[in-house]
């Protein structure tokens, strides 16, 4: 995958939920990356809602990578690669 407009315009956003590690979430708003992970969370079989979760900008991960890739999905921020 190469840098596009739709991955440039991508935020990072640290998605929290009690009793589980925050992932890093990217996304254009916060809202979607909260739905991001409200589906993730639901597919792997967790009975959750849209108030379970809290989410906040984190910055400090935006244009980081997976593999030399923006993640699609939520990432655990010791396996992102900050960009320099």
């Amino acid at each position: 995958m190469s840098c596009t407009d739709d991955t440039n315009r991508l935020k990072a956003f640290r998605v929290i939920r009690s009793g589980f590690p925050a992932a890093i979430y990217f996304a254009e708003t916060a809202s979607k990356a909260k739905i991001s992970s409200l589906i993730a969370g639901r597919d792997a079989g967790y009975s959750i809602s849209f108030s379970d979760l809290s989410v906040k900008r984190a910055p400090e991960f935006d244009g980081a990578t997976y593999c030399g890739e923006v993640p699609r999905v939520g990432c655990l921020p010791q396996y992102l690669e900050k960009r320099k």
